[in-house]
C-alpha cells in the first residue's frame, strides 16, 4: 500500500485549471467551439500519459532493464511537452492557447506558486527517501521559484507587471528546472549513472512519485513557455510601427 501523497491531486489541479480557464473563455464567446474541442484533446492527453506513466510504475516497467536501457531520464519526461507541440499544429489550438493565456495572465502566475510542493521532494532527500543529488539541486530552486510567484500574483500592480518582467520569469521557471532530466540519468543505473549511493533515482518513478518528473513538472515548464510566447507575442503586436525615413514626409 503506498501511502498519501499530494501528487495525484496536484496533477489533477493542473488540468482542471486549463479546463476551467478555457471554459470561462468559451463562455465569454472568446474561442470557438473548435478550439475549445482541441484543448479537450490535449487535457485527454495528458490525463492518458498520466495514467499511463502510473500504470507502467506499479507494474514494474520503469525498474525493468529493458527500459532503463533507453537512458529514460534523458528524454521521458518531456512526453507531456512533445504532446503539446504535436498539438500546436493545430490553428485552433494555438488560437485557444493564446487568448486563454493572454485573459488569464495573472491566473498564469497564480498557478506556478504551486511548485512550492516542491519542498516535499527536498524533505524526502533530505531524509533519504529520494536520491539528494536530484532532490535538491532541483527542488530548492523550483521552491523558491514557486515562492516568487506567489510575491509576483500577490503584489500584481494595477495594470500588471510588464511582458518584458514576466517573460523573463518565465525564462527563469523554466531553466530552474532544465538540469533536472541530466541529473536523473546520472542516479539510474547505465553508462551515466554517476550517485549510486541508495536511493537511486529509481524511488522518482515509484507510483506516486512518477507523476512529478513525467506529468507535473513538465507541464509547469510548458506553462512557462506558452505563457512566455503568448507575452512575446503580445508585445509585438502592441508594438508601433516607425516609418522609414522618408516615408510619409513632404517633398
Amino acid at each position: 500500500m503506498h501511502a498519501f501523497s499530494t501528487t495525484p491531486f496536484l496533477a489533477a489541479a493542473l488540468l482542471v485549471f486549463w479546463l476551467g480557464l478555457s471554459l470561462r473563455s468559451f463562455n465569454r464567446g472568446a474561442i470557438s467551439l473548435a478550439a475549445l474541442l482541441t484543448v479537450l484533446l490535449w487535457l485527454t492527453g495528458l490525463g492518458a500519459w498520466g495514467v499511463g506513466t502510473a500504470r507502467w510504475a506499479t507494474n514494474g516497467y520503469y525498474d525493468s532493464p529493458e527500459f532503463l536501457a533507453l537512458l529514460p531520464g534523458l528524454w521521458w519526461p518531456l512526453t507531456p511537452t512533445v504532446i503539446t507541440a504535436v498539438l500546436l499544429a493545430l490553428p485552433a489550438f494555438r488560437s485557444a492557447l493564446y487568448t486563454v493565456i493572454s485573459e488569464h495572465s495573472r491566473a498564469f502566475v497564480w498557478v506556478q506558486a504551486l511548485r512550492v510542493a516542491a519542498i516535499g521532494g527536498v524533505l524526502k532527500g533530505m531524509n533519504g527517501l529520494l536520491p539528494p543529488s536530484f532532490a535538491l539541486p532541483v527542488g530548492i530552486p523550483d521552491f523558491l521559484f514557486g515562492l516568487s510567484a506567489l510575491s509576483l500574483a500577490a503584489f500584481w500592480p494595477k495594470g500588471g507587471w510588464s511582458p518584458r518582467t514576466l517573460i523573463v520569469w518565465n525564462l527563469i521557471g523554466m531553466a530552474v528546472i532544465m538540469p533536472a532530466p541530466v541529473l536523473m540519468q546520472m542516479g539510474l543505473p547505465g553508462p551515466l549513472q554517476l550517485f549510486t549511493s541508495p536511493p537511486d533515482a529509481n524511488a522518482l518513478f515509484d507510483y506516486p512519485m512518477v507523476l512529478a518528473p513525467t506529468l507535473i513538472v513538465p507541464l509547469f515548464i510548458t506553462m512557462n513557455g506558452l505563457h512566455a510566447t503568448v507575452l512575446w507575442l503580445g508585445a509585438e503586436q502592441r508594438r508601433p510601427v516607425v516609418p522609414a525615413a522618408g516615408v510619409g514626409s513632404r517633398a
